[in-house]
């Protein structure tokens, strides 16, 4: 009787383990944001001094390892009033390279809180194969039309708020 009660406790031990484990990875390891395949945004920055501009943009998301790969890359062209958000699992150090694009870009880097920690403007596609590091741990990347970024004057420090089914992340 007393090896059945020493077994009891320590499956019960054990139990507490993993439901505490399953419960923290599900509040602190998953994303955010649960973005759909296409979704809308509103790109809300607010600069250093204070001053708030809002544009409406159609997003295309990369979320699975084929789409962060791939990216816009063998893309035509990108319509003034979209762009691409890449979405990781967590922040990191990630890079960007031109492969197979047919037009220039400019690519942001947020981190977790959409805080702007990297910018390139104006990337060509001849730039291939250089690649492109943000100096700073980033979550998101957006990739929009060169010359988008210069048109809104967001830069490093500002912060932008993500729109996504009326709530703001």
């Amino acid at each position: 009787m007393d090896i059945l009660k020493k077994y009891s406790v320590l499956i019960s031990i054990l139990c507490g383990v993993l439901v505490c484990t399953l419960v923290f990875e599900y509040f602190f390891s998953r994303d955010t944001i649960n973005f759909n395949s296409e979704s809308y945004m509103i790109l809300e920055y607010i600069a250093p001094e204070h001053l708030e501009q809002t544009k409406k943009i159609k997003l295309r998301i990369a979320r699975d390892r084929d789409e962060l790969v791939k990216g816009l890359s063998g893309t035509d062209n990108l319509p003034h009033d979209e762009a691409m958000l890449f979405v990781f699992n967590k922040p990191d150090v990630y890079s960007f390279w031109m492969k197979d694009m047919k037009y220039p870009l400019d690519i942001v880097w947020l981190d977790s809180t959409f805080k702007v920690v990297h910018i390139e403007s104006n990337v060509a596609p001849e730039s291939y194969p250089l690649l492109y590091t943000p100096s700073a741990q980033a979550q998101y990347v957006l990739e929009f039309n060169a010359g988008t970024i210069r048109g809104t004057n967001v830069d490093i420090g500002n912060i932008l708020k993500v729109w996504y089914n009326n709530n703001v992340h």
